[in-house]
């Protein structure tokens, strides 16, 4: 992992330990991924309903974010939505304009556009060996790097843990 990488995820540790409420740390996150992605891409973080039924919309980058938050956006757990798909595999899922699962061994359909974005990365929450929620990146083009994924998985550590302690 690259310095500029272990920085920002440095900075979501201290966001978690200084900011006591759960709503505004997550806005926080959401605002501080897109400065080290060049602000090339939407950030949204999905939580899981108590039920696991749902994933609802809890914090997003941008206007864009605080009209979906607004109008409470889900996703149901069971669907083949990417944030759906990130929970019931448990693990990173990309979802590319060419619709196909990051495995590319199975073809999956492509939900209603959420966005206009082509392109999705999906990284399940963990906590104590549940998912709890995913965050997840939303792009036009495909600038997903190998640096990414572990970079943005130790946010999601960094944002699973803090979401434990409450």
């Amino acid at each position: 992992m690259d310095e500029q990488s272990t920085q920002l995820i440095e900075t979501i540790r201290q966001i978690a330990a200084s900011e006591e409420d759960t709503e505004a740390f997550l806005w926080q996150v959401v605002e501080v991924i897109p400065q080290w992605l060049n602000d090339q891409h939407l950030i949204f973080v999905w939580l899981l309903d108590e039920a696991g039924e749902w994933l609802w919309a809890r914090a997003g980058t941008g206007e864009l974010g605080c009209i979906v938050v607004e109008r409470q956006w889900r996703a149901q757990a069971g669907s083949r939505h990417p944030v759906a798909e990130a929970v019931r595999s448990s693990k990173p899922f990309l979802l590319d304009n060419e619709r196909f699962a990051a495995d590319w061994e199975q073809r999956i359909p492509r939900p209603a556009p959420l966005f206009a974005e082509d392109w999705s990365l999906s990284l399940p929450l963990h906590h104590k060996e549940q998912v709890i929620g995913v965050i997840a990146v939303y792009s036009r083009e495909c600038v997903f790097d190998s640096a990414l994924i572990p970079t943005m998985q130790g946010i999601a550590e960094e944002v699973a843990a803090r979401l434990a302690r409450g």
